[in-house]
């Protein structure tokens, strides 16, 4: 038994960035959300990043720019500044990353 081929799915962004941007606009300045581009600092470290949130066919972690189905993308989804997220490292160890700035795009 074969595996049925796998679904066409319509990318989101025709029909669903509209709606996103509106949604956006209504949330209060501090608050990641789609196409947030999001400063952060990982406290052990001191290091600090910034991070564009973008649908997983726009990531591309050279430009800076993550899936909001990654791990970090999703647990920065919804977070305001000042507040911060356990994250694992490739090598597993647990980063505490706190939120410096966002901006909505």
């Amino acid at each position: 038994m074969g595996h049925a081929p796998p679904r066409n799915t319509p990318s989101p962004t025709p029909e669903i960035t509209p709606r996103a941007r509106t949604l956006t606009s209504r949330l209060p300045g501090d608050v990641v959300a789609m196409q947030s581009t999001v400063k952060f600092v990982d406290e052990a470290s001191g290091v600090e990043r910034t991070l564009q949130l973008v649908y997983p066919q726009a990531a591309d972690i050279e430009a800076e720019r993550i899936s909001i189905l990654s791990l970090v993308g999703a647990g920065l989804l919804g977070l305001r500044t000042g507040q911060s997220i356990m994250w694992p490292d490739r090598a597993g160890k647990q980063r505490l990353l706190r939120i410096v700035d966002v901006v909505h795009v």
